[in-house]
């Protein structure tokens, strides 16, 4: 059983990621888009197969993974939003958002993560050109430590390409 010493210390590590991101990403010059990336390689390999884990549905067709193809029309992207619901009393605290674009191009995304008191927080906002069929994978918690009912995802790109996004929450690690 782990300590509380260990989940304290990883949400603060976590949190820290948050706070510093725009740091961390200025430094660290994106090799492909660091959508959703270097922070999953750093945790336990544990953590990847959490059987306390479970894939969250997209809100509309309740399926855990959704491929869009970007269409921009005369206003702009017209589909670049995916929500994600959390399971009301679910003590899920970490999630995982996962991104495999189908094409070599830029894709710009933001993850926000979205609150029942109507606040909103923006865990996550990037872009940068990708390998096609490559796993792009970052973790994330909640920066108010309350539990988000929708984590939302916005990816952009060029018109036409294509990708499969999807979330996961886990309890712990």
């Amino acid at each position: 059983m782990k300590s509380r010493w260990f989940d304290a210390v990883l949400y603060c590590y976590l949190h820290f990621s948050y706070l510093n991101q725009e740091i961390i990403v200025k430094k660290a010059y994106l090799v492909g888009l660091a959508l959703l990336g270097s922070l999953g390689a750093l945790l336990p390999a544990k953590a990847m197969a959490q059987s306390n884990c479970v894939d969250l549905q997209e809100v509309t067709s309740g399926q855990t993974q959704i491929r869009k193809q970007i269409r921009v029309g005369f206003l702009g992207p017209g589909n670049m939003h995916t929500d994600f619901s959390v399971p009301p009393n679910s003590g899920l605290r970490f999630f995982e958002v996962s991104f495999v674009p189908e094409n070599r191009a830029r894709y710009d995304a933001q993850v926000n993560f979205r609150y029942s008191s109507g606040a909103q927080a923006t865990v996550f906002s990037s872009g940068g050109d990708v390998t096609p069929n490559q796993l792009y994978s970052r973790w994330f918690v909640s920066p108010t430590g309350e539990l988000p009912f929708l984590i939302n995802t916005s990816v952009s790109g060029e018109n036409n390409t294509a990708y499969t996004i999807s979330v996961r929450g886990c309890q712990d690690f």
